[in-house]
């Protein structure tokens, strides 16, 4: 896929990771509107469970919908791990930055099974 293609797929849309002017006001509010959601329930989660919470699943959902984009994500996560080290770089990070994160996290879970759980919980 080219850097600035977007391609239609039959179960949605990818976007890419270069052009994020899709992503609007409305779908950053819809994200941040999951944090005290989060914040306050992340500590009931279990490795086993935490897919069974249709909240959680609305967010994972959520995150499906346009913040995971088609990147190498394995070949940055070197770099991912600065913000892992160094939390308070993400104030200063920038879109496409907290979208390779974010993609890292999703696709990481993939493969790590409760690895999204834990990111979460390491953040609250």
């Amino acid at each position: 896929m080219g850097a600035q293609n977007i391609q239609e797929k039959k179960q949605g849309t990818f976007y890419s990771i270069e052009d994020l002017s899709d992503i609007t006001n409305e779908d950053l509010d819809r994200l941040v509107g999951f944090l005290p959601f989060i914040k306050n329930d992340s500590h009931r989660w279990t490795e086993e469970g935490y897919l069974s919470d249709t909240r959680l699943q609305a967010f994972y959902q959520e995150l499906l919908r346009k913040w995971v984009r088609p990147c190498n994500w394995p070949e940055w996560k070197t770099q991912g791990m600065a913000y892992y080290k160094n939390p308070d770089l993400l104030k200063k990070a920038e879109l496409h930055e907290v979208v390779k994160l974010i993609t890292l996290h999703v696709r990481q879970d993939r493969f790590a099974e409760g690895h999204l759980l834990s990111v979460i919980k390491m953040a609250t």
